[in-house]
């Protein structure tokens, strides 16, 4: 009986005969030899079939898998069923991975017996044909293996399938599958993947090289892409809330996840027709009054990189809770309120500020000096201030 392969390498392919042999190529050239390379045609109608025969008949660990166009994350659903290999990899075809990606992340894998491997990202200009010169996900740290929910909060918001391989039996094993229908299908995958994990192994020398391009899905997703995005957060929170995890390690995944959504709220935003952005503002407006901002570090964290960027939409300014008040069209007083916090500001100088911490509302004169705090239910005062804290 034949021996698995170490890795398969699943590869959607769509409309990408320009980029196809340089993938190709990363691929067939990589230093670990035992590996499946599973390329899903799904339907394109340029070039692209014939370059994956071409390939094929040089290279036996090809396979080519022919559908009807069905979209990304069916593809992708497609490759891992008929995959064999321990371990499973996706590459998109217009990017290109180092030659010794896969056994990197693999080597790994093993060593601290994880169930996911990642690697560092790398944007790639697709009109300069060169690096960008920027990571897009990178690790610096030397921490080599992330264990809890709160080490993996950076690959969770990162959300990309990309740049990792993953135990085939843990994904059979959870029933995990990308949403088909739908744009940006990775993070409900990707969140919950990285949440359920034993053990996320990372390497910052293996290397993925994420290419941008005015044609690609992240440059076009539109309206639909919002509203698909809508859908998946809906979908990864449902999942969360059904998850056979313990208490604590719910809490957790459910405030990163919170936060994860709330940032997504401002993404894509000025994409959108009008009608749909009011659409999808109400959504996430309700989303944002059930969700209790208290106590979650991760969506004050984002909340306040938002309003720091906040672009100029009275809803979303409504959204974020900021009032202002003007006179003759110049700003005079401006009220921020958002995740436990309130922001009084005049002429554009902070005279008032409350923060939620720690089980205490705490109030300051011009943001630093603190006069008043409420404590259990009760309100306290300056003098009384020095023997609570």
């Amino acid at each position: 009986m034949k021996k698995a392969a170490k890795v398969s390498v699943i590869v959607p392919v769509y409309k990408t005969q320009q980029y196809l042999r340089r993938c190709l190529d990363s691929i067939v050239g990589q230093t670990l030899r035992d590996i499946e390379i599973i390329c899903v045609n799904d339907g394109s109608p340029d070039d692209s079939g014939r370059i994956l025969e071409e390939y094929a008949a040089r290279d036996k660990r090809i396979k080519i898998l022919t559908q009807e166009n069905q979209g990304l994350a069916a593809a992708r659903n497609n490759g891992m069923k008929i995959s064999a290999g321990e371990y499973v990899g996706f590459l998109d075809s217009d990017d290109m991975v180092s030659l010794d990606f896969y056994e990197r992340l693999y080597n790994l894998a093993k060593k601290h017996d994880a169930d996911i491997s990642c690697g560092n990202v790398m944007i790639w200009k697709s009109d300069k044909n060169k690096r960008h010169g920027g990571w897009f996900i990178t690790f610096n740290d030397v921490k080599a293996v992330r264990e809890t929910s709160d080490e993996r909060k950076e690959i969770c918001f990162a959300c990309a399938c990309w740049n990792k391989i993953y135990r085939r039996d843990f994904i059979r094993k959870n029933g995990y599958v990308f949403p088909s229908g739908r744009l940006l299908e990775d993070f409900p995958f990707t969140f919950m993947t990285a949440l359920s994990a034993n053990k996320i192994a990372v390497d910052n020398g293996a290397d993925y090289f994420y290419r941008q391009r005015p044609t690609s899905i992240m440059a076009n997703i539109g309206a639909k892409g919002m509203i698909d995005k809508w859908e998946n957060h809906k979908m990864m929170l449902r999942q969360i809330a059904e998850a056979d995890w313990g208490k604590d390690k719910k809490a957790v995944a459910l405030r990163i996840a919170e936060a994860f959504t709330l940032k997504d709220a401002f993404i894509h935003y000025a994409n959108a027709s009008e009608e749909e952005k009011n659409k999808i503002f109400l959504e996430y407006k309700k989303f944002v009054e059930s969700t209790d901002w208290r106590g979650n570090e991760f969506l004050n964290d984002q909340m306040r990189r938002i309003v720091k960027a906040m672009p100029d939409f009275s809803n979303w300014r409504e959204f974020a809770g900021i009032k202002i008040v003007r006179f003759f069209g110049i700003p005079l007083l401006t009220i921020k309120k958002y995740a436990g916090a309130k922001k009084i500001s005049f002429l554009g100088i902070m005279i008032w500020q409350t923060r939620f911490k720690e089980n205490k509302t705490i109030g300051r004169l011009f943001g630093f000096l603190p006069l008043w705090m409420r404590k259990d239910g009760r309100a306290h005062f300056c003098a009384e201030m020095p023997t609570l804290f």
